[in-house]
């Protein structure tokens, strides 16, 4: 995230010991900013309630095509790369690809994807991966089998499908309404699509 942005936002570098050793982060109160990538296999964040995770990793396409390459260089068919389009864009391909809602109910986005499967699996590692790493931060499985009953709250501030079951899909005039609401009341119910919610402190 951009530093002049956090700065703008409130947040503040600051030194801390950390898994010992020293480790200089931004910080708004006591809420970390993470880069995707930097937060693999800790347990930093295990006693965290809330996550809320911005945007995705999405490497560039021929980045992606040079990696499956690489790793498929003995494949006996070669790497499909997509063509320069008439803009002088590389782009990924546009699919359609389904939420799992709580509800049961069918709610789907267009997702890039590339048409070669190898190239395919290597972005999901490196975009859905990611992400699902970072939800994973919270150990909410080692919670519920120690007895910690208290929900944990992910905000998925993409649209990018996950292998999670969705409890509120809000388009982005509804979550700018859900931000001003927050910050004026305390607590509050609003419309279906919206659960119960209660300002953090």
């Amino acid at each position: 995230m951009d530093k002049q942005l956090l700065d703008k936002l409130g947040f503040r570098r600051q030194q801390k010991i950390i898994n010992g050793e020293q480790t200089a982060r931004y910080y708004c109160e006591n809420s970390p900013v993470i880069h995707f990538g930097g937060f693999r296999g800790t347990n930093e964040f295990k006693d965290y309630k809330n996550i809320i995770i911005v945007g995705r990793s999405e490497p560039p396409v021929r980045s992606m095509e040079h990696q499956a390459a690489a790793l498929w260089y003995d494949d006996n068919r070669d790497i499909t790369t997509v063509p320069i389009d008439s803009s002088g864009n590389i782009n990924y391909e546009k699919r359609q690809v389904a939420y799992r809602m709580a509800d049961g109910s069918v709610k789907s986005t267009e997702m890039s994807c590339h048409p070669d499967e190898r190239v395919d699996k290597l972005l999901r590692l490196a975009r859905e991966s990611e992400s699902a790493q970072a939800i994973d931060r919270l150990r909410s499985v080692r919670s519920a089998q120690t007895g910690d009953d208290e929900p944990k709250t992910i905000w998925l501030l993409c649209n990018i499908p996950l292998d999670i079951t969705v409890t509120n899909l809000l388009n982005w005039d509804m979550y700018q309404t859900l931000i001003e609401i927050i910050n004026t009341e305390d607590c509050f119910i609003i419309h279906k699509d919206f659960s119960y919610f209660k300002k953090m402190e």
